[in-house]
């Protein structure tokens, strides 16, 4: 009951954020429905659905393949632990801030 209030909700304040905002900001949840309807009909959204899921998986199997190299590169020689350690820390030190660089 309690997450079909919250659904109930949510639809409420996209409504008012719509109104507020305007269509061309924030579009009515119906505008949305109906879009996300049109384009199942044409195909249109399947399509893109499986694009974006070829990119994650290129991204990912990238991701990994990289990732399974430098770990077992860093685990059979010791010079590359001493140097990928502190690179992998400072890079893992900073990626928490990645999101805020640039923003003015």
């Amino acid at each position: 009951m309690l997450r079909l209030a919250s659904l109930g909700l949510l639809i409420i304040v996209w409504y008012i954020g719509s109104f507020i905002a305007g269509e061309q900001m924030l579009p009515a949840p119906m505008t949305v429905l109906n879009a996300i309807l049109t384009e199942a009909r044409s195909g249109e959204l399947f399509f893109q659905l499986g694009v974006t899921l070829l990119r994650v998986l290129v991204a990912f199997t990238l991701a990994m393949t990289i990732g399974s190299a430098i770990g077992l590169l860093m685990g059979r020689v010791a010079w590359a632990t001493l140097g990928w350690s502190s690179f992998s820390i400072c890079l893992h030190w900073s990626s928490s801030f990645w999101p805020t660089c640039g923003a003015a």
